[in-house]
């Protein structure tokens, strides 16, 4: 008899068919065959051993108890239950489970088990019919676990990812629900893509869905910009990809924030113009420093000696007008030069400290009558504008150049209005402007109601020779040379305007401490007629030293003049009498207007100085000669410039002090 059966001499209960062929037909059956009667295994096929890992004699008398504790532990409980629950119709009940099956060998199988009642050896029983599920549950719980780790890295992703059908929101990541600043994923899905997106990128976005569901696998990477749940816009780099959301075609956006990418990108683009601006300053710098010497020279000769036939020439002359008009040349010549200087910040500069109102106050009457009567002209001056170091001069020229081309902008009238104040720019506003952060400045404003600018000509606005104005009408230098100076000063100007809502022209300039000084006199409000003293003139260029002694002569100074230092030394030595003043060149042969000057005030400690030059301001300030004491006549020069800054410095000669004389020449140096 057979070795499945729990008593020996039993025969099969449920068929006359002859034994062997009945076991056979169950042994080579693919599914594992169980009857459980009162409570224990009571039979099972060959099947049904090997998927079980037991023999017939381990299994057969088994209780469910004990088969249960071979059942896997996170299935056991479920199990138990239904066996538990099981009714007094579970006979005619039909029912499936799937459970693992912990094998005496440690293997676990995944069994799909069927029961439905029958009977064995004419009592009540279960037939459980078992079916080796556990390569088709591996395979799903690979998948699961697959589909786990992919939700994971989705949701675990730092950039957005967006899966979109139809164009309809169906699955939204954390990272995506955070940068639409949602609060779960139920606010962002359900809405349309294009809700999400700038307006002004939505024909390019449909172009790329279609590609999408047209059959391309991806589009390239592109930046939109993007819209968050409130409507605040933010910049994004977005990919698409063709995938399937429940069996449907749909389309998965990837996208991460460049907004502060975009920002840094938009600064570097500021800073690589102002270094462009630098470079541009830089070659005109050259160009104008490299021609400044010789010219300035040249001009000075043409300037003075102009001068000097105008004062020999009655005004019926015939010649008059023609000398009058070469004067005028040179001196249009001479405005051009400082100007080109000034642009690219090699003008040479005396700074003193100002009150800003008070330079503002004093062009206030001009400015009225160069504005005109149509245009309403208003200042209004705030105490808290402080002192600068500037430069009087160029500051004025500032100034107008701006009030200038505020009038400009409106030929058919308008507003003008003219205010200072002070400012702390915060560290964007200082970066965008390439000032010190946290500086306290002095803000000079400009405002107009004219015309305005495009961003294009703002673009272009502080560069030399550029100009909106009719040829006839305009150099193109006004604006540029008024960046030069306050840059020179270490500031900056912000521009702001609108076509056809006006400008706002603002100059920031660093406020400064300590007493304020008086500014150099004008040329005009000085006298030009000399007491009778002594200059000693020393210029290398021959014809420069012409007409500069020729001009001394003419304001009433007696003038020994020397072509080099080592003859000026021989000069001094030799003459007896008083010399009050060395006007010099601050670039010669030998030695330097400075060293010069040093070294005649061992002998004369009384003597006065004044230096000229034609050379820009890097030259001269590296023979130290920019200290707010010094007194510097820059070329060219007029008499009456020359006669004012002859009496400044007589002004200002040093008390006597001793020093070593001078007694070493320097030839060849």
């Amino acid at each position: 008899m057979d070795a499945k059966f729990e008593n020996e001499g039993l025969e099969y209960p449920w068929s006359d068919e002859p034994e062997s062929v009945l076991r056979d037909l169950l042994d080579s059956s693919l599914l594992g065959v169980t009857y459980i009667s009162d409570g224990a295994i009571r039979y099972l096929n060959s099947t049904a051993e090997r998927m079980l890992g037991m023999t017939a004699s381990q299994a057969l008398g088994m209780t469910i108890e004990d088969a249960i504790r071979w059942i896997h532990v996170e299935d056991r409980e479920q199990i138990s239950t239904r066996y538990r629950e099981a009714g007094p119709d579970v006979l005619s009940q039909d029912a499936h489970v799937v459970f693992r099956w912990s094998r005496p060998d440690g293997v676990v199988r995944w069994f799909k088990v069927q029961t439905i009642g029958a009977s064995f050896l004419g009592r009540p029983a279960i037939r459980a019919v078992m079916v080796d599920v556990t390569e088709q549950y591996e395979t799903l719980e690979k998948l699961r676990r697959s589909e786990e780790r992919y939700r994971q890295m989705v949701e675990a992703s730092p950039s957005g990812i967006l899966v979109h059908v139809d164009e309809r929101v169906v699955l939204a990541n954390r990272a995506a629900v955070r940068l639409f600043r949602g609060r779960t994923e139920a606010d962002v899905v359900g809405k349309r893509i294009l809700d999400y997106i700038a307006p002004c990128y939505h024909a390019l976005v449909r172009q790329r869905v279609e590609r999408i569901y047209g059959g391309e696998d991806c589009v390239p990477v592109v930046e939109l910009v993007f819209r968050t749940l409130a409507g605040e816009s933010f910049w994004v780099e977005a990919s698409a990809s063709s995938v399937e959301h429940e069996g449907r075609p749909a389309s998965m956006v990837v996208f991460r924030d460049i907004t502060q990418r975009k920002k840094a990108l938009s600064e570097k683009e500021h800073l690589e113009a102002q270094l462009l601006q630098s470079q541009k300053l830089e070659a005109v710098g050259r160009l104008a420093g490299g021609v400044a010497h010789d010219f300035n020279n040249l001009l000075t000769e043409i300037c003075g000696q102009s001068e000097l036939v105008l004062m020999d020439l009655p005004p019926e002359d015939p010649h008059f007008s023609m000398m009058q008009a070469v004067g005028e040349a040179a001196q249009r010549a001479s405005a051009l030069t400082r100007q080109l200087l000034a642009f690219s910040r090699k003008q040479v500069m005396l700074p003193r400290l100002m009150q800003l109102n008070e330079v503002v106050s004093g062009l206030e009457r001009m400015l009225s009558r160069l504005i005109g009567e149509d245009i309403e002209f208003q200042v209004a001056l705030s105490p808290a504008a402080g002192q600068v170091m500037v430069d009087p001069g160029q500051l004025e020229q500032v100034i107008l150049n701006l009030c200038v081309n505020a009038r400009d902008a409106m030929p058919g009238g308008g507003k003008l209005l003219v205010t200072t104040g002070v400012e702390v720019p915060d560290e964007r506003a200082a970066s965008r402007l390439s000032l010190e952060n946290g500086g306290r400045y002095a803000v000079l404003s400009v405002v107009d109601t004219g015309c305005g600018m495009t961003p294009e000509v703002q673009a272009r606005l502080f560069e030399p020779f550029f100009t909106t104005k009719p040829q006839e009408q305009g150099t193109g230098l006004g604006l540029s040379t008024s960046y030069g100076i306050v840059r020179q000063h270490l500031g900056a100007i912000d521009v702001r305007s609108l076509p056809g809502r006006g400008s706002v022209f603002r100059v920031f300039l660093p406020q400064a401490d300590g007493p304020a000084q008086e500014s150099m006199m004008r040329g005009d409000e000085v006298d030009a007629n000399g007491g009778g003293e002594t200059i000693l003139c020393v210029e290398d260029e021959p014809l420069v030293r012409e007409v500069t002694v020729t001009m001394l002569r003419r304001l009433g100074y007696r003038v020994l003049e020397a072509e080099h230092p080592n003859r000026a030394i021989d000069l001094v030595r030799a003459h007896s009498g008083r010399i009050d003043l060395l006007v010099t060149d601050v670039i010669m042969p030998q030695m330097n207007g400075r060293e010069l000057a040093e070294c005649l005030r061992r002998d004369r400690p009384e003597l006065a100085v004044l230096y000229t030059s034609g050379y820009t301001e890097d030259v001269i300030a590296n023979q130290g000669l920019l200290a707010s004491d010094v007194r510097f006549l820059g070329k060219p020069f007029t008499l009456k410039s020359l006669s004012a800054a002859v009496k400044g410095a007589l002004k200002l000669a040093p008390e006597a002090s001793s020093m070593p004389p001078c007694n070493g020449r320097q030839d060849g140096t």
